[in-house]
């Protein structure tokens, strides 16, 4: 079954058993059409924002690539912009919310699903915590969360 879904213009995008993005379109999508593999394997959940499509691997890095640019030979990139760790912001938010400051990232620590919203990427930890980093500071590693 589907452990991580997307949506984005027209498309509803998946993670396949063999840790590669498929895809179908969704206005022609039933029970029995097939799934196209659009990217090449190394991810385990996924999420899309602004035409670029962010990744989990099986080692909890966050990788990136351009949807529009996926191809089942794109090599899923690591090197981002900036290194700064998001907090200031969102942590008035979530107190706001009722939710406590976020804290660093225990390690080793395992990510199970991320979503992407207004430049944020979230992202649910194995100890029930969602953890946050900002597009612009993306960190690979989990030295970037928060």
């Amino acid at each position: 079954g589907a452990g991580s879904l997307a949506c984005y213009e027209g498309f509803i995008y998946t993670v396949g058993e063999h840790r590669a993005v498929l895809r179908q379109k969704v206005t022609s999508m039933t029970k029995s059409t097939d799934w196209v593999q659009v990217s090449s394997p190394g991810v385990k959940a996924i999420a899309v924002a602004d035409g670029m499509i962010y990744g989990v691997t099986t080692e909890d890095a966050i990788v990136m690539q351009s949807i529009d640019e996926m191809t089942v030979d794109s090599p899923w990139k690591t090197n981002f912009l900036g290194d700064r760790v998001f907090v200031l912001g969102c942590a008035n938010l979530m107190t706001k919310l009722g939710f406590r400051p976020p804290e660093p990232l225990p390690s080793p620590m395992r990510i199970s699903s991320i979503a992407v919203a207004d430049g944020i990427i979230y992202a649910a930890g194995s100890d029930g915590r969602i953890y946050i980093q900002s597009l612009g500071s993306l960190k690979a590693d989990a030295s970037g969360w928060a």
